[in-house]
């Protein structure tokens, strides 16, 4: 595993935005994933093209790959299949455009006073 630093879809109520998280790359089956752990201790496992949670639950994140499974990634894998992942996919490279565009225009406006 491999430290990093990306964002994830975060909805609240009817608001949804993108939060920037601390946590490690991983590849399982081929497939590059992400995970972070909140404090409470749930772990998420991210896509990494969308920013969504494909799988969560209160693990040591060293243990990711006893708990994820072979078919759970196999169910994702075919859900990337289709059109509705491809717009998910859209959708969050927008969001996440738009986050590190307002980032640096507040780092700009606080550098400038």
């Amino acid at each position: 595993m491999k430290e990093k630093v990306f964002y994830t879809l975060f909805r609240s109520g009817y608001i949804i935005h993108v939060v920037k998280q601390d946590g490690f790359q991983f590849v399982k089956s081929g497939i590059l994933l992400y995970i972070y752990q909140e404090e409470n201790g749930f772990c998420h496992v991210i896509d990494p093209l969308t920013g969504m949670s494909i799988y969560g639950g209160f693990f040591d994140i060293e243990y990711v790959d006893l708990f994820l499974t072979d078919d759970e990634i196999d169910s994702f894998v075919e859900k990337k299949e289709t059109k509705e992942y491809e717009m998910l996919k859209s959708m969050f490279a927008s969001y996440k455009k738009a986050e590190i565009l307002k980032s640096k225009y507040i780092k700009f406006k606080n550098d400038s006073k």
